[in-house]
């Protein structure tokens, strides 16, 4: 019995740790709210993602986002809006689906797109909005 909790105790430690290891720590993606949203999206480009913390595609793309940001640091600038939190920015954004990537170029919408996306997919949607054709 002790070898059972010890066990369980173990993985209760281990979903812990995955559940925490896409955390903010360490990223460079900045939590959004109405206080500091205009001020953020007018900037040359900014990337927003509006999600939900129990949102299952949000949460499969929130290390893609992340990863993102890392990469692109000093580039582009890349946010986060709690939806469940931040509601008038969702209703003024008309936010209907999550998570929806928006990009802002001088705080105006230039292109956004609903649903998760793999690495290559966000840095083809990053490009599509950035480079000019």
């Amino acid at each position: 019995m002790k070898k059972f909790a010890l066990i369980s105790l173990s993985l209760f430690g281990l979903l812990f740790l995955s559940n925490n290891l896409f955390a903010d720590n360490g990223s460079n993606v900045q939590q959004l709210t109405e206080e500091n949203f205009a001020e953020f999206i007018n900037q040359d480009i900014a990337i927003v993602d509006f999600y939900a913390d129990w949102c299952g595609p949000c949460k499969r793309f929130a290390p893609i986002f992340i990863e993102a940001s890392n990469e692109l640091e000093g580039i582009i600038s890349f946010g986060k809006v709690n939806v469940d939190q931040e509601h008038s920015l969702s209703n003024q954004h008309e936010i209907m689906y999550i998570p929806t990537i928006v990009i802002f170029k001088n705080g105006s919408e230039a292109q956004r797109k609903v649903g998760g996306m793999d690495m290559d997919d966000l840095r083809e949607f990053i490009e599509s909005a950035v480079i000019p054709k």
